[in-house]
């Protein structure tokens, strides 16, 4: 399943929960390659459709995108304004920008030190009940 928006992202994990369904959650699947086995899983979510660069203010260093857009086009429309992301993460050439979020408060694995909870200041996710939650600021 490829959901375009975060709306139909909710919609998708609602409904497959709702089902009692396992979910496995990916962008490009990057991330793949760094672990052991996966668990089999009812249904694949992708990320990968959500691109959208929402809103981008290079003189306030600040940017909203999607989950799925690659971190290499981040990086790009970035460079465009001498502009980067403190980070090097493992994969960048196929990783999403969800990739680099960290799973727990600090994020231990792989390329930059920097703690990557400091580089977000705002989000909306989707949650297995089909709601949208946003929290902090720009999102």
């Amino acid at each position: 399943m490829h959901p375009h928006s975060p709306r139909e992202l909710a919609d998708t994990l609602g409904s497959v929960a709702h089902r009692n369904q396992t979910i496995t959650l990916v962008g490009a699947a990057s991330k793949r390659l760094m672990a052991g086995p996966v668990e089999p899983s009812d249904v694949t979510i992708s990320t990968a459709g959500m691109t959208q660069v929402l809103q981008y203010e290079p003189r306030d260093l600040t940017i909203s995108v999607e989950a799925g857009l690659p971190y290499s086009k981040l990086t790009r429309l970035l460079a465009k304004n001498h502009q980067m992301v403190p980070l090097d993460p493992p994969f960048s050439d196929t990783a999403t920008v969800a990739a680099l979020l960290p799973r727990t408060p600090v994020a231990p694995a792989g390329g930059s030190t920097v703690p990557r909870v400091n580089l977000v200041i705002g989000m909306t996710f989707a949650t297995l009940q089909g709601k949208l939650v946003q929290s902090g600021g720009m999102w």
